[in-house]
């Protein structure tokens, strides 16, 4: 994933469907998407191969309620962590397992 060339195009793409499935409302959107790809050489190369991808991003809400900026941002951070979305009316299951 970290090769793809549209990954920073996906990353901004995903922050601004997070905000809008919110119904977050703002203005001046701006921000970089830096994808980062490293290969590890010498005493670095049990480290191997391996991308990251960097969002920094800032945008001026439309009133004082920030909930629907948050709950977006956190949309964007479930979908580069690879969580699907949840659909509407869908109840996630939690993995975590309790001790018998």
């Amino acid at each position: 994933m970290g090769t793809d060339p549209f990954l920073a195009d996906v990353a901004w793409s995903w922050l601004v469907d997070g905000l809008a499935s919110r119904g977050a409302r703002y203005s001046s959107p701006s921000g970089t998407a830096t994808r980062i790809i490293s290969t590890g050489y010498g005493e670095l190369a049990r480290q191997g191969s391996g991308a990251k991808i960097e969002l920094r991003a800032s945008w001026t809400p439309a009133d004082a309620d920030v909930t629907a900026h948050v709950e977006g941002w956190g949309e964007l951070l479930c979908m580069l962590a690879g969580l699907p979305p949840a659909g509407e009316g869908v109840t996630l299951l939690s993995a975590r397992r309790t001790r018998t």
